[in-house]
């Protein structure tokens, strides 16, 4: 009797009691949860514009922090969903870079924008599903094997 349990590098499609192992189907999901995120990632650099905060002359502001958190979060993304099983890193940057949304505005403090009531809510938002995703395809990605227990 063979059981299947997570953590061995293995790229191949295996038989797990008499059932296909689900390994093919899990980076099929992963590449669409980093799909998602790729496209939060292109919200997060338009999203000052579209949500009327974009530059205000500080520095480091809520726009600055979207657009280079979104770029980061593209090109992580588009990795990760054209190849999840070798890109595994993928889900812990996204979860990263979500979670570093969601506390950027308690952080840095985005008083001088010009509402920041919305950069904060918009960072809380799409931080929160980043990092969701994030974890969702660090899980889907970790690769299974087999032992023989009997």
């Amino acid at each position: 009797m063979e059981v299947t349990i997570d953590h061995e590098l293995d790229h191949s499609f295996r038989v797990v009691d008499g059932r296909p192992a689900r390994t093919p189907r899990r980076h099929a999901i992963a590449a669409w949860f980093s799909s998602g995120a790729f496209l939060l990632g292109l919200w997060l650099v338009v999203s000052p514009f579209a949500l009327g905060y974009g530059v205000v002359g500080a520095w480091f502001t809520g726009h600055s922090n979207e657009v280079v958190t979104g770029v980061v979060v593209v090109v992580v993304a588009l990795t990760g969903a054209m190849a999840p099983a070798d890109a595994r890193w993928s889900g812990p940057v996204t979860a990263a870079a979500g979670a570093w949304l969601a506390a950027a505005p308690l952080l840095v403090g985005y008083r001088d924008q010009v509402d920041h009531t919305a950069a904060t809510i918009n960072d809380l938002v799409v931080g929160g599903v980043l990092a969701a995703l994030g974890v969702a395809v660090t899980l889907m990605v970790r690769p299974l094997r087999t032992v023989d227990v009997g």
